[in-house]
């Protein structure tokens, strides 16, 4: 049972749509139908649509960015990296004890390290004995500069294996003649890379 008022949507039957529904307090008449139109929810429905498909091309385009490959990166050449360690390679301070025979032991490595790489011969792993004679025959280095050389190794094996005691001064200057003939050992080809 319905009534319709004038000039007012049609009441939906219902418990509240009844002459007595007229005399509430507040006014309430029923529940009323309302026609659906199209006409007014299509533009929200296209401006949402719109909204999703750029928010999809915009995460595409993030996950393409962040997913990118990197630049490869030309690994470092083995002389430019021990170069860069020898001149890391400071003596430590105070110069006594334990810290400083590793010192002349890390200094003696690094430049058998290097040695191995210019000349060809297996400095790390002969003894002194042994690197002589074939350091003799292979060093690009003067005859005078190799036997500084062989002066300098076993200085650095009897600091760290006789224990005889070396002072920081005479750690300083081992470096720094160290670094000069890295300087001459290094090939040509590396004096733009090495600067």
């Amino acid at each position: 049972m319905s009534a319709t008022l004038p000039n007012s949507p049609t009441l939906m039957p219902g418990p509240l749509a009844s002459p007595q529904a007229e005399q509430l307090p507040h006014g309430l008449r029923g529940l009323l139908a309302y026609r659906f139109s199209w006409d007014s929810l299509w533009p929200w429905l296209a401006l949402s649509l719109g909204s999703l498909i750029v928010l999809g091309i915009l995460y595409h385009l993030w996950k393409k960015y962040k997913n990118r490959p990197s630049k490869p990166v030309a690994p470092e050449l083995p002389f430019l990296t021990l170069e860069r360690q020898l001149h890391a390679l400071l003596p430590p301070q105070p110069f006594s004890g334990k810290p400083g025979t590793q010192y002349f032991f890390e200094l003696s490595m690094l430049f058998r390290q290097f040695l191995e790489l210019s000349s060809g011969v297996q400095a790390t792993d002969l003894t002194l004995q042994e690197l002589k004679e074939p350091l003799r025959r292979k060093s690009s280095l003067s005859r005078e500069t190799t036997e500084e050389v062989i002066k300098f190794l076993e200085r650095c094996d009897y600091v760290k294996f006789a224990g005889i005691p070396a002072d920081l001064a005479e750690a300083q200057a081992s470096h720094t003649q160290v670094l000069q003939w890295v300087r001459y050992l290094r090939p040509r080809r590396l004096e733009s890379e090495g600067q």
